[in-house]
């Protein structure tokens, strides 16, 4: 990922103040809200992703041209999901919004590891989970499942 630039505004999360805000020349990163319903222009993605809004370790994807929400990284677990809207996919957001995710979640938040799961035949969420680090640590039938351990991203 690029540089990018953090900002120390505390954002509400639940109760607790927890999040800043991660700006790239591209996108801003910030706290996926309770009551955000909408991804900006047309997308394929469920509403459910609004689902783990105010919960911690979820993330809105916001395109600086646009301001408007492209996508989603949840991880308010260990196993970490990424949506991004049909319409902004092949422009980096994926890449570059999972990299600053994992910033926070290491850096800011504290999390030991986080774990994925991705279709073998889905290149592009390969070469996603492969740019920002994460090892392929089993396959199993059509699934790749992947992990990143704060041990190793503090070498990235």
């Amino acid at each position: 990922a690029g540089a990018y630039f953090l900002y120390f505004r505390a954002v509400h999360q639940g109760r607790d103040l927890v999040m800043t805000r991660l700006e790239t020349e591209e996108l801003i990163l910030r706290p996926l809200q309770k009551n955000e319903t909408e991804l900006g222009g047309s997308c394929c993605l469920s509403a459910s992703v609004f689902d783990y809004g105010g919960r911690e370790g979820c993330f809105a994807v916001v395109s600086k041209e646009s301001r408007k929400i492209v996508g989603t990284v949840l991880c308010p677990e260990e196993e970490l999901k990424v949506f991004i809207a049909e319409n902004s996919r092949d422009l980096g957001f994926g890449a570059d919004g999972l990299s600053l995710a994992l910033d926070a979640l290491f850096g800011l938040m504290g999390r030991e590891k986080v774990t994925a799961v991705c279709e073998k035949n889905n290149l592009p969420a390969v070469k996603m989970l492969l740019h920002c680090g994460m090892e392929q640590i089993k396959e199993e039938n059509t699934l790749l499942h992947w992990a990143l351990t704060r041990e190793v991203w503090e070498r990235i």
